[in-house]
């Protein structure tokens, strides 16, 4: 079995997520982007990568990955005009990543705000047999491609947890760059929330949609910047 080391900071960092998770629901993340622009990479033989479209899910000839929550709720982003792209083999998918535009949901109650004309990567996966061969790049190169052929060239935005280091190591592959980072922390039912200003000059910010339960903005971001600071060596 191959094991990834990944440091004792950002093992320490990852461990103590956990911990603090348990008690209140809290994130970090960083923030990256890339152009519309194909990397050129290459196809990756045996695989096809294209867009699944509604009509197909709605159909039931194809099916994503996981469990049946998580199927339900990418239908629904898909539904609110998120897009789909996968990799192929024969009818098998074995990997896919999940697009839409703004906002973005990121927990039930809270959202990612972001300019028009922008779309947000997430819920990026591939099947463990089939991971080190590119097939996130290719995807992501499809959807480009895809976009270009509409005759729009939408840049992407990915956001991913500081401790989640084997996403931060395919974002460096398909060429994101970190813009900033945000936090939230929820606290006795309310949100503490923070955009570092690289964020906000990008039109980027955090909104709760109750509006009984309005964030709070983290006057004194430092500890969220001191957490972040230990994998600022990562992408050096």
């Amino acid at each position: 079995q191959h094991v990834v080391h990944h440091g004792l900071g950002r093992t320490l960092v990852h461990y103590a997520f956990i911990v603090i998770r348990r008690f209140a629901p809290c994130e970090i993340s960083w923030v990256f982007a890339a152009d519309g622009t194909p990397t050129g990479a290459g196809h990756v033989e045996g695989y096809v990568s294209r867009e699944v479209t509604l009509a197909e899910f709605e159909a039931g000839t194809v099916s994503l990955l996981g469990n049946q929550q998580d199927h339900q709720d990418h239908m629904a982003e898909i539904r609110r005009g998120g897009r789909c792209f996968a990799n192929y083999m024969g009818r098998d998918i074995v990997g896919y990543t999940l697009y839409s535009g703004p906002p973005a949901r990121l927990k039930k109650d809270l959202e990612m705000q972001f300019p028009e004309g922008l779309n947000y990567g997430y819920a990026s996966y591939t099947d463990p047999a089939h991971r080190g061969k590119g097939l996130a790049l290719d995807r992501s190169d499809a959807k480009k491609r895809a976009d270009r052929e509409r005759g729009a060239v939408r840049p992407l935005i990915w956001y991913v947890a500081i401790d989640n280091y084997p996403q931060l190591k395919a974002l460096r592959i398909v060429n994101g760059d970190r813009i900033g980072y945000m936090g939230y922390i929820r606290i006795w039912g309310r949100y503490r929330t923070y955009v570092s200003p690289g964020l906000s000059e990008a039109g980027i910010s955090l909104t709760v949609l109750d509006a009984t339960n309005r964030a709070r903005g983290w006057r004194c971001p430092v500890v969220i910047a001191a957490i972040s600071s230990v994998d600022v060596k990562f992408r050096r």
